[in-house]
């Protein structure tokens, strides 16, 4: 059975589609794109032959256009909110608070590699979430996303280019033009924030077993090389999370 999986994010939506567990297709949207012209969206779901659609938003304003273009084409949807979120317990003072992508991450987490997990996702904002050794949600960290940094040098200077996220490539530790400086300052500085905060999050976690480090979103390749010899790259982490999220639901089949 064929899923479609919808990681509605601030800057970018992301659809993935599963069958029977893998992912099998992708397909971005940027959000603002679609949140005006909703059938950018139906489009795509309708040629997609689109029955199921699974979904977490960090943009609540955007739920209701995408219900009604699910409702259009007759499908079925399954909104992944902090109050239905099937398997996982959430050890968590206001669980209310939790970003809806962060709870498919933790999802993700705890079906595929186990607990305990640490979940690293590098968005418009860079997340960490923490599955426990008992398997629940604990809480995490949120700090600014290379975008935010890479798009405030450009903005507030008058000389400085705005970098592109697909070229944040690096060599060597001092930079022979603004553009090499801007890279070196954003890439080296940027991943040494993220092993600080990873230090931190172990550090606190002192589990007797060794937690799996798992590195997501877009910018994860560039930016946490070598962050820890036991990170591994998912870049589907979180749509793999909301396919998971809708087995254990266990709803409709066709």
């Amino acid at each position: 059975m064929k899923i479609t999986c919808i990681d509605i994010g601030n800057t970018h939506t992301h659809l993935a589609e599963s069958e029977n567990g893998t992912i099998v297709s992708t397909h971005d949207l940027r959000t603002k794109d679609w949140e005006k012209q909703p059938e950018l969206l139906k489009r795509y779901l309708s040629e997609n032959g689109t029955r199921h659609v699974v979904y977490c938003s960090v943009v609540p304003n955007v739920c209701t256009i995408l219900e009604t273009v699910v409702h259009d084409i007759s499908a079925t949807a399954y909104h992944l909110t902090h109050k239905d979120v099937p398997g996982l317990p959430i050890a968590y003072p206001q669980p209310s608070e939790i970003g809806q992508d962060r709870l498919a991450n933790a999802v993700c987490a705890q079906a595929f590699y186990g607990s305990p997990s640490i979940v690293i996702d590098m968005g418009t904002a860079v997340t960490f979430d923490i599955v426990d050794a008992d398997g629940a949600y604990a809480g995490g960290i949120i700090a600014p996303g290379v975008a935010v940094m890479t798009n405030y040098l450009h903005e507030q200077t008058a000389l400085l280019p705005k970098l592109s996220e697909d070229d944040l490539v690096v060599k060597g530790g001092i930079g022979k033009s603004t553009l090499d400086a801007m890279k070196l300052g954003c890439v080296i500085g940027f991943s040494g924030m993220i092993r600080a905060l990873l230090d931190s999050v172990l550090t606190e976690l002192n589990s007797p077993t060794e937690p799996t480090i798992i590195g997501t979103g877009g910018t994860a390749q560039f930016l946490l090389n070598n962050i820890h010899p036991r990170l591994i790259i998912d870049k589907e982490t979180t749509v793999r999370g909301l396919a998971e999220a809708w087995r254990r639901k266990n709803l409709p089949q066709s």
